[in-house]
């Protein structure tokens, strides 16, 4: 069942398996929170976010470390994801970012490996996805090398963001992540 938003609506993120359910933030975040969070969406590290909004890195590191707490994430990518799955960033707004036709080149194993880590924003580590996708860590982590290698995305957090992307631009259905996964 999806939960109610404030305003007596529902929603989800279309897409396939595993849908995120939006939830209303527990606690607000600061627009200054809300611009760090959409800054580590773009996968800036601390010293680089300092940077650019002319802070201090123990500022930023502040502002990570509530954002992290009032979103129960452990994670930068937890984090985001959260974020997205309760309407605080707008994926819209992030998926300019990536050049969706490299999707076509990602196997379906590595497809599913995506889906996997977009969707399990509560366990996203290679162990976990190794162990729901019953494959070795070895593999996904292999996999993941492949998938960084054939994007040029590096990091986790901009890996699901890929996939959360391509899912909203409608090119991912429910069925097609339903298919058994080559290695």
């Amino acid at each position: 069942m999806t939960p109610e938003i404030k305003d007596g609506t529902t929603s989800k993120i279309d897409g396939p398996r595993n849908y995120y359910e939006i939830e209303p933030p527990r606690s607000k975040l600061s627009p200054r929170e809300t611009e760090i969070l959409h800054l580590l969406s773009k996968d800036l590290t601390n010293k680089q976010i300092a940077t650019r909004l002319d802070i201090s890195d123990s500022t930023v590191k502040n502002h990570v470390t509530k954002i992290l707490a009032v979103l129960d994430a452990q994670d930068h990518t937890q984090a985001v994801l959260k974020a997205i799955n309760r309407g605080i960033l707008n994926l819209d707004d992030l998926k300019s970012d990536f050049n969706l036709s490299l999707y076509d080149y990602i196997t379906d194993r590595e497809k599913e490996i995506l889906a996997d880590l977009a969707n399990h924003q509560n366990t996203p580590g290679n162990i976990a996805i190794a162990n729901r996708l019953n494959i070795s860590t070895k593999t996904v982590n292999v996999h993941m090398l492949n998938i960084s290698e054939k994007t040029g995305l590096s990091s986790r957090t901009q890996k699901a963001l890929f996939y959360l992307a391509y899912v909203k631009a409608g090119k991912v259905t429910e069925s097609s992540t339903d298919q058994p996964a080559s290695a």
